[in-house]
């Protein structure tokens, strides 16, 4: 089998858009990274002050929808899905 590149786009089922601030391109790079250790986002936290830990929920939101798009198509190695 083989390994999709780290740098290929996300396939979604709709056009998605990132939180203000947030770099699309980056976010998926991000979420790669993250589904290629296993870690599932839908349980992952962040810690820290009140002020940081909001913007990182918007972008933990969203980086959560890309992985569960990400996996419609990939499995958790990165390799596609038959």
């Amino acid at each position: 089998m083989e390994l999709q590149a780290p740098h290929r786009p996300i396939p979604t089922r709709q056009k998605l858009t990132p939180p203000d601030g947030v770099d699309y391109a980056a976010a998926e790079a991000w979420v790669r990274r993250r589904t290629r250790q296993r870690i599932n986002l839908a349980n992952y936290v962040w810690e820290g002050s009140a002020e940081t830990r909001k913007s990182r929920e918007r972008f933990l939101k969203f980086a959560r929808v890309l992985q569960k798009e990400l996996l419609l198509h990939e499995n958790w190695d990165g390799t596609p899905r038959t």
